[in-house]
């Protein structure tokens, strides 16, 4: 907290903000607080290095941090230090390395730093208050600026228990849940009074003034060429190697096993990295809901590997049911199965290991997309490496399908049912073709587009606040190894072909294992059998059925146009899956207190 004003922060509400921190960090809780400046910390240690590094974190008495953080080579900014005259010993935590970075090159630090980081830094000396984000903004940060107090924390649950933090809402961000599933805006919450610092982004806070800058964004590297194909395969596998390493730092480490590549990877790279990790896998599975194959690779891969393997059976989970207050509304299709899924992770281990990235880190671009932004020559290689030495004909870009989505009517999926006041007053037609357009926009990178336009989808907002523990509820860090910026920036540089089709090269680097099962190194990529939702739907479900629409909702959506919807003897998949929404928007509005 900083009372821009000079006021002294109260030490009592200080204390009390702190411990609906408490499930985040069980292992101490911390305040430090002078005049109108106050920190405060709950630490869950999830790496050897922190155990006893409590926060708020000072060295001099002058510059106070408190922060969740971990952060990927270490080693490198060590010696960046050193050679700036700052020596730390390796047992150093991940915030005295930050603090120290501060304290060497103020805040241009983060342009050395990468991992995953929110923090907020207090400079007496400055009298500034300086708070960020780490790049993908794989942990969250939110503040509240009302009148001349600023709050900040990690939690949005946090700044809410604040006197002066109404619980207004904030109708754009709900209309916008109502349209696309979750809110395109990554400045702002659903609350009025609260926002959220956007990926990539700081801000200064002194007593006159409040800034916000971007420090980041994803760089387009230059194209990278080895003569030899065992080369990119070898410096992929380096890559991910020192990203999982760097994110399993104590003896324990869970893992999210699909049975699919990325996560097969994942599991041989952390026990390479580490033989003596006590690595516990947990398959997500399906018995009669929907065929579903992965539990038997899965299955697999936990036995080459010699870990163990849980399964969480998920054809009992009810459909919209059971569902636990989110702090921001969310399409919670089977809550109980992500309860106990961050229950078992928490039980294990405090960190699990999560396999997503890997597939829009890898994602081809079409040929079509190619020619005259790469040289033909490199173009032609790679379409004859494809087909001749790999047997994979290359992703062309020139079918019907492609272009019929182009010529698609661009109102197609936008819900018939919303409010038409709300409708009309904040412009959501206009909204709609802005944000479905927006996504036809040139993309900087000329020749990985599609890995490049998917890895800054908003859509990411959204999956990482999903698995923060202010989400879910569970003292466990989740990681993202595909996510490193250095494995992002390698597979960004090279050229979509032979080696984005079909993930060839994750394939070839798992070749290297040689414990893990050529078939699994060999078998298609395969989605799962079918959608869970719409399984139950055909065997009757009608999640609609039984709702008791509050008077909330109907400032937000139109009832009856709804039921004409949902009501239809036949209906597709997407107007069903947008019908949804409604649903969990009326069940958040009941379970919170809307109007303080």
């Amino acid at each position: 907290m900083f009372n821009r004003d000079g006021q002294p922060v109260d030490r009592n509400l200080l204390d009390c903000l702190v411990q609906t921190l408490k499930f985040r960090g069980p292992d101490a809780q911390n305040t430090w607080q002078e005049k109108a400046v106050g920190l405060g910390h709950t630490l869950l240690a999830i790496t050897l290095e922190a155990t006893n590094a409590t926060q708020p974190l000072t060295i001099d008495d002058q510059v106070y941090l408190v922060a969740d953080i971990r952060l990927d080579g270490r080693e490198a900014l060590q010696s960046q230090l050193h050679r700036a005259s700052t020596s730390l010993p390796n047992t150093a935590s991940d915030a005295q390395l930050f603090l120290h970075a501060y304290l060497t090159w103020d805040t241009s630090c983060l342009s050395q730093l990468q991992g995953d980081f929110c923090f907020i830094l207090w400079d007496k000396r400055q009298q500034r208050l300086w708070c960020g984000r780490d790049q993908l903004g794989i942990r969250p940060l939110y503040y509240s600026a009302i009148d001349n107090a600023l709050i900040i924390s990690n939690t949005l649950r946090c700044i809410q228990q604040h006197p002066q933090v109404s619980s207004a809402l904030n109708e754009s961000a709900i209309a916008d849940f109502l349209l696309f599933g979750f809110n395109h805006q990554p400045e702002t919450t659903t609350f009025a009074d609260i926002q959220r610092l956007p990926p990539g982004h700081t801000l200064i806070a002194t007593h006159n003034a409040l800034k916000i800058e971007r420090y980041w964004q994803l760089p387009v590297p230059k194209l990278c060429r080895y003569r030899q194909p065992r080369d990119y395969i070898a410096q992929f596998q380096w890559h991910l190697d020192q990203a999982v390493r760097d994110r399993t730092r104590l003896p324990q480490a869970a893992v999210f096993l699909s049975g699919g590549l990325d996560s097969a990877a994942m599991a041989a790279s952390a026990l390479a990295a580490q033989p003596d990790l006590q690595l516990q896998g947990l398959t997500v599975m399906y018995e009669h809901l929907i065929p579903d194959s992965e539990p038997s690779y899965a299955q697999q891969v936990a036995q080459s590997l010699n870990i163990p393997l849980d399964f969480l059976r998920a054809d009992e989970a009810k459909l919209c049911a059971g569902s636990y207050l989110t702090p921001e509304p969310s399409l919670q299709l089977f809550p109980d199965v992500d309860q106990r899924q961050y229950r078992w992770a928490a039980q294990h281990a405090r960190v699990v290991l999560y396999g997503q990235g890997g597939d829009e880190g890898m994602r081809p671009s079409t040929v079509r997309q190619l020619w005259g932004r790469l040289p033909w020559l490199t173009i032609l290689n790679g379409i004859w490496q494809t087909y001749w030495c790999h047997g994979y004909w290359p992703h062309w870009g020139t079918g019907l399908r492609g272009w019929g989505r182009q010529k698609a009517n661009p109102w197609h999926g936008y819900p018939s049912w919303l409010n038409p006041d709300i409708e009309r007053r904040l412009s959501l037609r206009d909204r709609w073709l802005t944000i479905t357009q927006k996504m036809t926009e040139p993309c900087p990178h000329r020749w990985r587009s599609q890995a490049y336009e998917s890895l800054l989808h908003p859509l990411w907002q959204l999956n990482f606040e999903s698995n923060d523990a202010g989400v879910q509820g569970q003292s466990v860090a989740v990681m993202f190894p595909y996510l490193d910026l250095r494995l992002l920036d390698y597979l960004l540089s090279l050229p979509p072909y032979p080696w984005f089709r079909d993930k060839l090269l994750a394939r070839e680097a798992l070749r290297l294992r040689p414990q893990i099962p050529r078939m699994l190194i060999e078998r298609p990529k395969t989605p799962l059998g079918g959608h869970p939702f719409w399984a139950h739907l055909q065997r009757g479900v009608n999640p609609w059925q039984g709702v008791t629409w509050g008077e909330a909702i109907a400032d937000y959506v139109a009832i009856d146009a709804l039921n004409l919807v949902t009501t239809k003897p036949t209906q597709d998949f997407g107007t069903s899956w947008a019908a949804l929404r409604p649903i969990f928007l009326q069940q958040w509005l009941a379970g919170h207190n809307v109007g303080r």
